[in-house]
């Protein structure tokens, strides 16, 4: 897992441990625009970890590839994985960019499931009283 290469990713494995994979989480929100995704998750409370609040930030967005299946939005688990760095078009420069990309994939017990593909990748984690 990439979480140690990931800005907040430290936080968030001392605060869930060193393997998170979300399981039974909820998805709160997801705010889309043109070049950025926001994704904010719920976990539950378990015996190894507490309830916390976790965002995820995506900037570089390079593939979207998200679908909504019935039912609420909750999550069998969430993995990233960084990507070998490869050459991909750079839109907001009309060019060509040579760099590393993250890939954040969603595993749905129902609900929002798919992957997104961005150029940068950061997390913050918050604690749910």
């Amino acid at each position: 897992m990439a979480w140690d290469r990931i800005p907040g990713g430290s936080d968030l494995l001392r605060v869930l441990g060193p393997e998170p994979n979300f399981g039974d989480a909820a998805i709160v929100s997801v705010e889309l625009a043109s070049e950025t995704c926001r994704l904010l998750i719920e976990t539950v409370l378990s015996a190894k970890a507490p309830r916390v609040r976790v965002a995820f930030e995506l900037t570089g967005l390079i593939a979207l590839s998200l679908e909504k299946a019935e039912g609420p939005d909750i999550l069998d688990g969430l993995t990233v994985r960084v990507l070998p760095e490869r050459t991909v078009v750079d839109d907001t420069r009309s060019g060509w960019r040579t760099g590393s990309l993250t890939e954040l994939t969603l595993f749905a017990l129902s609900g929002l499931r798919g992957s997104i593909t961005a150029r940068v990748l950061s997390v913050s984690i918050a604690s749910i009283d």
